[in-house]
């Protein structure tokens, strides 16, 4: 889906042959968007236009379409010959490049034909007929497309998918044996060669004018690794010994497919809002589940299993309805009213409550055998049923488990930045740098 710029400006090149699009050589290889050289380009400027053109794929990566739509003008004021496509996308406003900019893509067929569904959230007039993706609608697409295996599996066809697939739930049996898929097997109802495994993901970024923007995506369990996975081909062991990648390398356009998105201060103050639209996202992954997703010639049928969704604590505090959060965390010495734990997953950050009987579970305990560790899934941290959770195959007193941290923020963001940090300020203050 980035190679769309590499598209229009195709219909601008000579009718010389174009280079290879073959990925580039390299762990994590980006799309090479760059056609041959423009009939009004002398050869000896081909390096600027390389430049140029890897600069509009890249741009279109991290810069508003606006940006992107002033780097076309500059290129057709320079290319008589530019295409009809290409100016057409040059003589977009700014203002509305945003809009204007999609329609052209979509009237030169270079957008992503997938249907856009609406949902009334509520009864006011803002959320009516609110926009969302279904996953299984991706999924269809992905299946018809011929891309379902590479870009939800990391697989290269379908065939060498179905025996990954199959050696993955062996694997998962035997460290979630209680996991209720493996109950839909025995029944005959799946075919776990045909099952994907997939998680949601929630964050919360920055949209027009640094306002707070929420979203909602899919990505496959399965993928390519990362750097240094690949960099030591571990990708290419035999399938017995072979560790399966992350999702961590690739862009995120062809690995996270989007559902939808919401500013902040829409639900801030009715957070049922918010829950309407997740329980929206369930019911199609239940479907997806028990249902499946047949191709359009009917030969094929795969099903995908929601295994758990991953965010920061605030994202996975908002989708769980906890109440049990870092949040509860005491800002004095003694409170008035006993914390009852900072963990939606255990008792750690118990204050002592003598009227019940409540002995303290303190979460700074980072021993070998804490005492929070013994209290894992013995609490229901929840406010009622989250709307993430409907028609997930588990187990009620497993359902803690369903909600995963999200390794950057909760690692590198979080607790490894302020470790090096303290780290850094103990070794200066007791090493003798003279």
């Amino acid at each position: 889906m980035d190679d769309w710029f590499g598209e229009l400006l195709n219909a601008s090149s000579s009718k010389r042959p174009a280079e290879s699009m073959q990925p580039a050589e390299g762990p994590c290889p980006k799309a090479d968007i760059s056609p041959c050289l423009s009939p009004a380009v002398s050869e000896d400027s081909g390096d600027a236009v390389a430049a140029l053109l890897s600069e509009l794929g890249e741009t279109f990566d991290s810069e508003p379409m606006c940006h992107v739509v002033e780097l076309a003008a500059a290129e057709v004021s320079e290319n008589p010959q530019a295409s009809e496509a290409l100016r057409e996308f040059a003589a977009v406003r700014p203002n509305d490049a945003e809009q204007r900019g999609h329609d052209v893509l979509v009237k030169h067929e270079l957008s992503c034909p997938v249907e856009i569904n609406k949902v009334d959230l509520s009864d006011t007039k803002r959320f009516k007929n609110w926009p969302y993706i279904k996953f299984s609608t991706w999924v269809k697409y992905l299946l018809d497309s011929g891309r379902l295996a590479q870009q939800l599996c990391a697989c290269a066809d379908l065939q060498s998918m179905q025996v990954k697939l199959q050696e993955f739930w062996l694997r998962y049996e035997a460290i979630d044996p209680e996991h209720q898929i493996f109950a839909m097997r025995d029944a005959g109802t799946v075919d776990l060669k045909w099952v994907i495994p997939v998680y949601s993901h929630s964050d919360e970024g920055r949209g027009h004018k640094k306002q707070a923007f929420w979203l909602l995506s899919t990505h496959g369990a399965l993928g390519r690794g990362t750097r240094a996975f690949l960099k030591k081909s571990k990708d290419k062991l035999p399938l017995k010994r072979n560790g399966f990648g992350l999702n961590f390398c690739g862009h995120t356009w062809t690995t996270n497919f989007l559902f939808s998105c919401m500013l902040r201060k829409f639900f801030k103050k009715d957070p049922e809002i918010l829950h309407s639209l997740v329980g929206v996202y369930a019911r199609d992954m239940e479907d997806l589940l028990l249902n499946g997703v047949s191709s359009t010639d009917g030969l094929i049928q795969v099903r995908c299993c929601h295994l758990g969704t991953k965010g920061d604590l605030p994202a996975l505090a908002k989708l769980g309805r906890m109440n049990h959060t870092f949040g509860n965390v005491p800002k004095k010495a003694a409170s008035k009213k006993p914390c009852e734990g900072i963990c939606w997953m255990c008792c750690a950050g118990r204050e002592s409550n003598p009227s019940q009987n409540i002995s303290a579970i303190p979460f700074e305990d980072t021993s070998g055998k804490p005492l929070w560790e013994g209290t894992l899934g013995q609490q229901d941290a929840c406010d009622g049923m989250p709307a993430i959770l409907e028609g997930v195959p588990l187990l009620e007193e497993n359902r803690w488990q369903f909600f995963k941290t999200d390794l950057w923020h909760n690692f590198h963001l979080g607790v490894a930045k302020h470790y090096v940090a303290s780290a850094l300020v103990s070794i200066l203050e007791n090493v003798d740098l003279e």
